[in-house]
């Protein structure tokens, strides 16, 4: 079995946190009406935003050099992002999520599995 790198498990860890209060925070100030302007009236909630979708982009690219089958792991995130989709869809609280940072995930991971051979004989 391969160690796992630790760092990179520390450092998702620490970011899904940060995801969860990013997201109770954007539930409590747009669905729950909180007073919140530290929140909604400064860019901090876009930094906040952008630091949580940007780490999980690094570490998913990171995590594609390492993987052993990158469609298997597109196929993962798909799968994820329609029951993201789905759930957010049938509860439809707030607008559903059609193209989210897994969606992105996906996606890239997806265009990584099918361009990679023919990177490499370049």
């Amino acid at each position: 079995m391969q160690k796992r790198i630790t760092i990179f498990d520390t450092v998702r860890g620490f970011t899904m946190i940060s995801m969860a209060g990013f997201h109770a925070c954007y539930d409590l100030a747009y669905l729950y009406d909180w007073d919140m302007p530290w929140f909604t009236q400064t860019v901090f909630q876009d930094i906040w935003r952008a630091s949580i979708s940007w780490v999980f982009l690094f570490i998913a690219g990171w995590m594609c050099t390492l993987s052993r089958n990158n469609i298997k792991r597109a196929a993962k995130y798909a799968l994820a992002a329609l029951v993201v989709w789905l759930a957010t869809t049938l509860v439809s609280v707030d607008d559903s999520v059609n193209f989210g940072i897994i969606y992105c995930m996906a996606a890239c991971t997806g265009i990584v599995a099918l361009t990679d051979p023919v990177l490499k004989k370049i």
